[in-house]
This record gives C-alpha cells, structure tokens and sequence, in this order.
C-alpha cells in the first residue's frame, strides 16, 4: 500500500476540496479521499486510508465474490469527496476506451457534509452513516447495468442490498415497511432481493450482476434463475411481510 497526502486537488472535475488522501492496493483502483479543511474528517476516521479500502473491498467482495476480474468493471481510479452541497450523494464516472486495454472507469463518489453531520450525536452514527452510503455509491462505481437497460429502481435496490449485507443499513430502515411495487428502490427493494436469495437463491445478486455485464435488462432474468416471474414472487413476499 502506497499513502500519499497532498494539500492541492488536481483533478479533471476540480471540486472545491483542498485535502486529499489515497491508497494503491492490489485489486482495487487508487482510492482517494478529499474533505475542506472546515470538516475534520480524521475526527470521525483517523485511519482513511485503511477505511475506503475496506468500504471498496467490501463491495466487491459482496458484488463480485469470485467472480473472474475479466467480468469485473476496471475501475482505475476512485475519488471519494466529502464536500458542502444539497442532498445526500451522488457518483459520476467517465471511461477510457483503447482497443488494447479496452475499457476503463474514472469515478467519483460525491457526499454532502450537511447529510452527516446530521449524525454528529455521536462519532460511531456518524461513521457509520458515511460508511453506508459510500458502500451503497461505491456499488454503483462496480455494478454492471445491462449495458444502461437495466431498472433503476433495481440498480438501487441492489446498491441498498450491498449496504444491508455488509452490515451497514440505514438508521431509519423498516425491514416490515409494504412497498408499493418490486422495484420502488433503495431499502425497499434490497429487502426484496434479500427475501430471494433467502427462500429460492443464494447468490442471486452476484449472478445478476454477473448477467448484466454483457446482457441487456430483462425481467425475465427473475424466472431465469428462480423459476417464477419478479410479479409471481412479489405477491409471495408481500404476504409475508403482512403476517
């Protein structure tokens, strides 16, 4: 592992952040973490480094498992930004195409300083909370999507599924809470997925993630590894929340 600190942002979408911190590990890409001085960070995580290497590798190992790195998004490099803005976060990439190295993701994971510090009771929520969200934006950085067909509201549900299995939900999640369709998103769906994999296939996730890297966006992918349709396995799963 290489630790490098630097007082000045270069970077090609050159946000307003002056503090940067980063790591080279085997298998994952340079993660960099960048905050403004008027937010100690290292209050809350004295070991940055250590810490978005271990969100980064547990996302992969819960979207990927073993998984070929050939069928693996070749993210290269992974900017975390803890900055002042609305909302809670958001991730954006850019892609480097070759004919020979074929094609790379540059990304970037947003998160708002006002969302946390709504968590600054205590130390433990508020790292606590910034670990689920940058593990449910980094599953965005490393899912595939169908080549941009997939459902959003899965593409969610998944990155909520990520959170929930490693460990990481949100405060304010309801395991019994009805949702109103399969695909509403985030907790709602990820507690769904979660029910699949329980009562017909483990490793679902990990298989539909693997499926979308080449192959368009289908419902039928539920039938395909389940033997019922996503429609046929929701009304299941609304009557067990309703008992």
């Amino acid at each position: 592992m290489r630790l490098n600190i630097f007082r000045k942002l270069t970077n090609f979408f050159k946000p307003q952040n002056t503090f940067l911190s980063s790591a080279t590990t085997d298998n994952l890409p340079k993660i960099s973490v960048f905050c403004p001085p008027d937010f100690q960070i290292n209050k809350y995580i004295p070991d940055l480094v250590n810490w978005s290497v271990s969100c980064s590798n547990k996302v992969k190992e819960t979207l990927y498992g073993t998984l070929d790195v050939s069928k693996q998004k070749n993210v290269i490099s992974l900017n975390i930004y803890l900055e002042h803005m609305s909302g809670v976060a958001f991730t954006r990439s850019k892609t480097v195409t070759s004919l020979v190295t074929g094609t790379k993701y540059i990304s970037e994971i947003h998160v708002s300083i006002e969302h946390l510090m709504k968590f600054k009771s205590s130390n433990q929520n508020l790292v606590k909370e910034l670990t689920g969200v940058i593990i449910h934006e980094g599953t965005h950085v490393y899912q595939h999507n169908g080549k941009g067909t997939a459902n959003s509201g899965l593409i969610e549900g998944i990155a909520d599924y990520v959170r929930l299995k490693t460990g990481n939900p949100g405060s304010n999640w309801n395991r019994k809470s009805v949702p109103a369709t399969w695909d509403a998103g985030y907790q709602s769906t990820a507690f769904f997925l979660e029910w699949i994999e329980n009562r017909y296939k483990q490793g679902m996730v990990k298989l539909m993630n693997e499926k979308l890297k080449d192959t368009k966006y289908s419902d039928d992918i539920f039938r395909q590894m389940t033997g019922k349709s996503v429609n046929q396995l929701f009304k299941e799963y609304i009557v067990t929340l309703k008992k």
